[in-house]
């Protein structure tokens, strides 16, 4: 990759995964690596810097004002982890500051508190503070005043980069939680600003995940991490050059997130638009028109993989209410399907109500479907040999061997695993035949994920289901796998969720289920919708693996610029202003900055 590639891939990074923050976090990269500034021969160079800071701190020692660091301050060489210009030096902070020191503050005198949460993430931010009496915060607390650079060093706060310069604090010291690094640098020696760009490095973060020990939630970075990391220092003049570039920039990628953010705001109202003329078309032929557009605007509506599920819902609603495809005048109408499935409810001894031809109560009124579609509640299209039925709670459902046990977590309506994973003794599953499955049946979560639908494999034949699931065998003479759409429609989610929302431990009880209102077409119509639904979801399920791809893409090549930088940028890169006098943000712009 040549520096001009990376400079004209940048747009697509920031539309990347997190991709705002990763071209942050490759700004901070450049920064540490010499590669954002030219240098300039004339600086002092960095060895005199590191050796009058030398001087100053041996002086402090002896004077009694602090004590030594007890930490090695060489540099192996052989171990630096990049090359750094002319006019640069490696060193330690354990070197260049004092880690970890103490304060001298009178009792009375008010001071900066600052616990975990006040902690900021973002390089400009400030910290905020609790003003405390110093009697108060002295014992206990990290300590640490105006001007020194602290860093979180437990984990979650150490990756999420909770780290800052301390300023103003009341009377210029503070303290705070024990889970802070700090480093407190020289008057005039170092840009505190710099070192922090250093601390949030992506090389940095790592580098200190990788030495963390203790407990999990509770693993910290060492102290002698943080004092003996190998730090790049350049000349005191070049890191007030630095710090000002990367404010700029930083600036910049500011108004490069309120652009995105405004793109993507825009886009998801269009898509919204589209997706509601979508759903709300009268019939058949404004569905195709309604289709067209979206079609026509894919690319431009469809950017993320989780902008794709909104528009299966919209294909789902259609289906069920009688839109996606034309209806046939020779088709048998639904409402003499429903009276043969009455007649055999009856004949069995299984009827449950005389079916009317009418909507029952439950039917939403916003429900219109065409003249041959009928309503009825689920329960009149179930096997009546085998009626809607929950799992049961058993013991000993984690045996290696035996009757297979379909949990909530294994149902899918396209492609459900071959094997549940889970399994109970055969003589326990004996009392349970009732809830044994054929391998034809619909599956629906009826336990805390309510409303999850699947298809029972035909390998499950003589599998029994958990208590979070119960079972749907669709009667002779309905399509299954229409009623399977019925399932996952919005209309039919609602309803679910909407009957359960008080409930801590949402719970769908048989006599609901049963009472689902539903509109059925004739049959034939039934194999037509089926059909098209599954063509529609081929297609989109292409689109979002197409999405997926592109994304992942994307947040591949953001991670490998910003964590293995091979190439010399200097030359090319954040040489010059990115004022963008004139820019339109709200266009896809490649970020330019020579």
């Amino acid at each position: 990759m040549t520096p001009h590639d990376l400079i004209a891939a940048f747009d697509d990074m920031a539309d990347g995964p997190d991709g705002v923050k990763r071209l942050r976090e490759l700004v901070l990269q450049l920064a540490v690596r010499g590669k954002l500034v030219h240098q300039d021969p004339a600086d002092e160079p960095a060895v005199k810097l590191l050796d009058r800071i030398a001087k100053v701190k041996s002086q402090q020692v002896k004077e009694g004002k602090v004590r030594a660091n007890k930490l090695e301050l060489h540099v192996n060489l052989a171990n630096v982890p990049f090359e750094i210009p002319d006019g640069w030096i490696w060193t330690r902070a354990a070197a260049i500051g004092w880690v970890n020191p103490r304060n001298q503050v009178a009792d009375n005198a008010d001071v900066g508190f600052v616990p975990m949460p006040l902690m900021p993430i973002d390089y400009r931010a400030s910290v905020q503070w609790e003003t405390r009496r110093w009697s108060e915060v002295k014992t206990g607390f990290t300590h640490f005043a105006t001007g020194d650079v602290a860093v979180a060093k437990i984990t979650p706060c150490f990756q999420n980069r909770k780290s800052c310069v301390m300023q103003d604090l009341p009377n210029g010291y503070g303290a705070g939680t024990t889970e802070l690094q700090i480093l407190r640098l020289l008057p005039g020696t170092l840009e505190a600003r710099y070192m922090l760009a250093f601390f949030k490095t992506p090389d940095f973060i790592s580098g200190g995940v990788a030495t963390m020990s203790g407990t999990a939630g509770q693993q910290r970075v060492s102290n002698d991490y943080f004092a003996n990391r190998p730090v790049p220092l350049p000349p005191l003049a070049e890191q007030h050059r630095i710090v000002a570039k990367v404010d700029e920039l930083m600036a910049f990628l500011d108004k490069l997130e309120a652009a995105k953010n405004a793109r993507d705001a825009t886009r998801t109202a269009l898509r919204d638009a589209a997706l509601a003329g979508l759903r709300d078309a009268d019939g058949h032929d404004d569905v195709e028109v309604a289709w067209g557009r979206i079609a026509g605007q894919m690319d431009d509506l469809f950017a993320e993989p989780g902008d794709v599920g909104p528009l299966r819902q919209a294909v789902l609603q259609l289906a069920v209410r009688g839109r996606l495809v034309r209806q046939d005048p020779g088709d048998e109408p639904a409402g003499k399907l429903l009276r043969r499935l009455a007649a055999h409810k009856a004949k069995v001894g299984r009827a449950t109500r005389a079916f009317t031809g009418t909507a029952i109560e439950a039917t939403p009124a916003d429900v219109a479907v065409p003249a041959s579609w009928a309503h009825c509640a689920l329960d009149d299209i179930i096997d009546p040999l085998r009626p809607i039925s929950y799992g049961v709670l058993v013991p000993g459902a984690h045996e290696s061997e035996g009757i297979p046990l379909v949990r909530v977590a294994e149902l899918h309506p396209r492609h459900p695993v071959f094997q549940p994973e889970k399994s109970i003794l055969a003589s326990v599953a004996a009392d349970y035949l009732r809830i044994r499955l054929q391998g034809d049946e619909l599956l629906l979560g009826v336990v805390g994920s309510i409303g999850k639908v699947g298809v029972a494999h035909p390998n499950w034949a003589g599998a029994v289901i958990a208590r979070a699931v119960a079972r749907i065998a669709v009667a002779d003479g309905m399509l299954r796998d229409f009623v399977l759409l019925v399932l996952q429609a919005p209309v039919t989610q609602a309803f679910f969720h909407g009957s359960t929302r008080t409930l801590a431990q949402p719970t769908l009880n048989v006599s609901l289920i049963r009472q689902l209102p539903v509109s059925i077409p004739p049959l034939a119509e039934q194999h037509r919708i089926v059909a098209k639904v599954d063509e529609l979801m081929d297609l989109l399920d292409k689109l979002e693996a197409r999405l997926r791809e592109a994304k992942g893409l994307q947040g591949a090549f953001a991670a490998a610029a910003v964590h293995h930088l091979d190439v010399d940028v200097a030359a090319d890169l954040l040489t010059a202003s990115p004022a963008n006098d004139g820019v339109d943000f709200q266009q896809r712009q490649p970020i330019v900055f020579v």
